[in-house]
């Protein structure tokens, strides 16, 4: 028998593959097309920097590879990276007049939320896929999860969402429809900087990769450098993640000062040995205050003042007004609470006890120094609390007293936070002053 020596070159390279094994979410062979789906916030500040990883994904591309865009949860264009030469691609006609979608909406900034709906990523992918081809997706967008509408589980603050929300009714975070087997995610995000802290960030980041785990798919990247956009191979090994489950059904919080479950030490109130006072608002009893507003406003009729004052089962339980008034600047609230076409009298919240059972008083007013009601918008902001408030309501236009009472039910308040996305919000209440009558409660509006 004759016996071959193979040369040393060939033998070190089969001892290379031997070592590499089969293909994985950790190496960068992805030698065939895929079908990648590109999920864009509502807000996008450097629409030149997408266009140019765009352009050069187009001319990079694996022909064969399917693309779809979507753009703040809207469905943008989808095309197929074409053969021919890379700087002609483009021209094609399989992908020429989706391409000039895609061109058009990154052809200049777009004000908006920077939000991604990851809880809705299996249904979203879903929806858009076409091919057997390998699943890609490529987010670009905030990691944080801050919906208004679901503040028992997003990330504000120092929050993250609790392993055991996922599945849990009225949670956000469903796993029924799921992404197809070994999909690939890449995040990006325009901000470094997001979350709280470094630990807080350290947390978000675990949790999207659980829940990504979740519904079957592989987070392998989130990073802020936007080159690595459509790169969906990890540098480095993914870890499982072990599900924590711990009766934790909401949120915990995480951060470098604080890891603690349930309570929420970063909200304004800091309790004392038998007295609660407000951290970063002034806590002096202002009653001499108001009642002169009171008194001013009845005897003016160029005078509009609005009055409430409230009670829940959580001591902590805090609202605060929030109004404008067309035509003149700014906006009257606990932060800007001097302006020169109206005035706040300085939050109450007392009592003798921090228990908070018995003789607790919170109050707020706005003194408006002209008589136009028409003009005026008021939104009620919960601050925070655990339960429903009981609210009463008291106008003075025109040199008469109104009250009304409504209840406002919410599962969290969200700090004043989400002013900009108050319309949506159950953490924000708007009142009719002109029609002021017990069928306009807030929020109708």
């Amino acid at each position: 028998m004759r016996h071959f020596t193979l040369p040393p070159a060939v033998i070190a390279m089969a001892a290379i593959l031997m070592l590499l094994g089969t293909p994985s979410a950790t190496m960068a062979g992805n030698r065939g097309p895929t079908e990648t789906v590109v999920l864009l916030p509502e807000g996008i500040t450097n629409p030149k920097v997408l266009r140019e990883l765009f352009e050069h994904h187009l001319k990079t591309a694996r022909p064969g590879t399917r693309v779809h865009v979507v753009h703040g949860g809207r469905f943008v264009a989808s095309y197929w990276v074409p053969n021919g030469a890379p700087q002609t691609r483009h021209r094609s006609r399989h992908v020429a007049r989706p391409w000039a979608k895609v061109v058009r909406l990154l052809s200049s900034p777009i004000e908006g939320s920077d939000q991604v709906n990851l809880p809705d990523l299996g249904k979203r992918v879903r929806s858009l896929l076409e091919t057997k081809l390998p699943c890609r997706v490529s987010i670009y967008g905030s990691p944080l999860y801050l919906d208004p509408r679901k503040q028992a589980y997003n990330h504000e603050g120092k929050f993250v969402t609790a392993d055991g929300a996922i599945d849990l009714e009225p949670s956000p975070w469903r796993t029924k429809v799921k992404l197809p087997a070994d999909t690939l995610v890449t995040w990006i995000t325009p901000d470094a900087n997001y979350g709280y802290d470094t630990v807080h960030r350290q947390y978000v980041d675990r949790f999207n990769r659980l829940f990504v785990q979740e519904i079957d798919g592989t987070l392998t990247r989130i990073s802020d450098k936007p080159e690595q956009l459509f790169h969906h191979f990890a540098p480095e090994k993914i870890e499982h993640i072990v599900k924590l489950v711990d009766g934790n059904t909401t949120r915990v919080q995480r951060s470098e000062d604080t890891v603690v479950e349930g309570g929420d030490p970063t909200g304004p109130f800091a309790m004392g040995q038998g007295l609660m006072t407000v951290a970063g608002r002034e806590a002096t009893n202002t009653a001499n205050d108001r009642e002169a507003m009171v008194a001013e406003a009845m005897r003016n009729a160029n005078r509009v003042m609005v009055i409430i004052t409230w009670k829940s089962e959580d001591p902590n339980c805090d609202l605060d007004m929030w109004l404008t008034s067309n035509g003149l600047e700014g906006e009257l609230n606990h932060a800007n609470p001097d302006l020169p076409w109206a005035e706040l009298t300085r939050d109450v919240q007392h009592t003798e006890h921090a228990s908070g059972e018995a003789d607790i008083e919170k109050h707020e007013g706005v003194l408006v120094k002209h008589g136009r009601i028409e003009d005026l918008t008021l939104w009620i902001n919960v601050y925070r609390t655990r339960s429903p408030a009981t609210v009463t309501i008291t106008r003075i236009w025109n040199r008469n007293k109104q009250s009304r009472t409504v209840e406002i039910k919410t599962e969290a308040g969200d700090g004043g936070r989400y002013q900009r996305y108050r319309v949506g919000s159950t953490a924000w209440k708007r009142v009719n002053l002109l029609r002021f009558s017990a069928s306009n409660l807030p929020g109708d509006l």
